[in-house]
């Protein structure tokens, strides 16, 4: 694929990126940057002018530069799931929910269940306990009331809906 490219919006007399992601400095010499990891795993770089820093990621730049702005609801996906793939066919806009749905295809995200999510109130082991108690017939309120968590919970976890994987002998 031949590489071609295009004016940084806010940023033409400075700097360009490339089809493929590579941004290069145009007002002095047209050198290539070398983007940072960003810490998430996207590719980031540092544009200055007049001493004014904008640290911009290069899906970000790429998109902008080629599919136009961000249009309203919608994010960048990268196609194939790969951060560090910044060519411009690989980037197209989508919503929020669809870059989840396309995440958990790809296998990039999981669900995460019982208490390895961060919010979770109960551990496995207190869950096994609630089971344990509504199979020999404690009542819900109580339950709920001594693992300090709504009755409702207590439910959900009776009825098979919270914590399902969690089983007891």
């Amino acid at each position: 694929m031949d590489e071609y490219w295009g004016k940084i919006s806010g940023f033409e007399d400075y700097y360009e990126v490339s089809n493929i992601g590579n941004v290069r400095n145009i007002k002095y010499g047209s050198y290539i940057l070398k983007p940072h990891d960003n810490g998430t795993g996207y590719l980031m770089l540092c544009l200055c002018v007049n001493d004014i820093r904008t640290y911009k990621t290069i899906h970000q730049l790429v998109a902008n530069t080629f599919l136009g702005p961000t249009p309203e609801g919608k994010e960048i996906n990268h196609k194939d799931g790969n951060k560090l793939n910044n060519r411009l066919e690989n980037l197209e806009y989508i919503t929020r929910s669809e870059n989840i749905r396309h995440a958990f295809k790809l296998g990039l995200i999981t669900r995460l269940k019982g208490e390895q999510r961060t919010n979770a109130k109960l551990t496995d082991e207190g869950v096994r306990d609630i089971k344990k108690r509504l199979k020999v017939g404690d009542k819900i309120t109580a339950i709920a009331r001594d693992h300090n968590i709504p009755y409702q919970r207590v439910q959900l976890i009776r009825d098979g809906i919270a914590w399902p994987h969690i089983t007891i002998d």
